[in-house]
């Protein structure tokens, strides 16, 4: 049997949209020039960092695996006519941990990407994605943090 999924827009603003999906709360959407909210294009972006995220953070801890937090940045290339589709995305993670052992974090962005993530499933339909990883320690996140750097 087939899942459907239902998502209702309205317009909200000059250049806004807000949306939900079935009673779910509302999200806000902007393609203005003020910018009051994140883009539709951006979303994407955003869904696929949630979805890719949730697995990642499922496969690690089904292992066992300890950490304290997971980032991920996204970076798109987008081509240059209409529709400015995404041609090339980046996904960088980063596990925030001490003792993350690398193979079970290269094994679960693997089987988000190849597997479980429906977003990334998608997209790969019209761009290349590629990952990468890197592991660091609390005091390392920390850092970055204060500086306000995270990423």
């Amino acid at each position: 049997m087939s899942d459907f999924v239902k998502v209702f827009a309205r317009r909200a603003g000059e250049s806004g949209f807000m949306a939900r999906a079935g009673d779910g709360p509302w999200t806000l959407l902007d393609t203005g020039p003020n910018k009051g909210a994140i883009a539709p294009f951006e979303m994407l972006f955003a869904a696929l960092a949630g979805c890719s995220g949730y697995d990642i953070v499922h496969v690690l801890k089904k292992k066992r695996i300890e950490f304290d937090d997971l980032w991920m940045n996204i970076e798109a290339e987008r081509r240059d006519e209409h529709p400015r589709i995404a041609t090339k995305i980046h996904m960088h993670f980063t596990v925030v941990g001490d003792n993350v052992p690398p193979e079970a974090v290269e094994r679960a962005i693997a089987l988000s990407s190849e597997k479980y993530c429906s977003v990334s499933a998608m997209l790969k339909k019209a761009a290349e994605i590629e990952t990468s990883f890197e592991i660091i320690d609390i005091a390392a996140a920390r850092e970055r943090s204060r500086k306000g750097t995270p990423e």
